[in-house]
């Protein structure tokens, strides 16, 4: 079976890169889309690799036009409420709530 994996658009930083540079860099690289950064909203260091630190941020649509590129095959904007039904992977339940209170 081929089962979709969803998951947000992002990417790991190189040496010496800021980490918004990098992430606006990698999402208009999979998605094709330009986003302004509004702020990090939530991080976590996954339980099975806790040598890697994740990092959400609240961004903006600026312009572009949806390409998906790259291990991305799809892009899909779905409600808030809907969000955790879309993840295959672990989705952790204090970011759900973080992204509740954005609304």
């Amino acid at each position: 079976l081929n089962q979709t994996i969803w998951r947000f658009p992002g990417g790991k930083v190189s040496s010496g890169e800021k980490l918004e540079v990098s992430l606006k860099k990698s999402i208009k690289e999979r998605t094709g889309y330009n986003v302004a950064i509004l702020g990090s909203v939530f991080a976590r260091i996954p339980p099975e690799k806790d040598d890697l630190i994740l990092i959400y941020y609240l961004c903006e649509l600026l312009r572009g036009k949806s390409k998906p590129r790259g291990s991305f095959s799809e892009l899909k904007w779905v409600d808030i409420a809907d969000l955790k039904n879309y993840f295959t992977t672990k989705f952790d339940p204090a970011l759900q709530e973080c992204i509740n209170h954005l609304k």
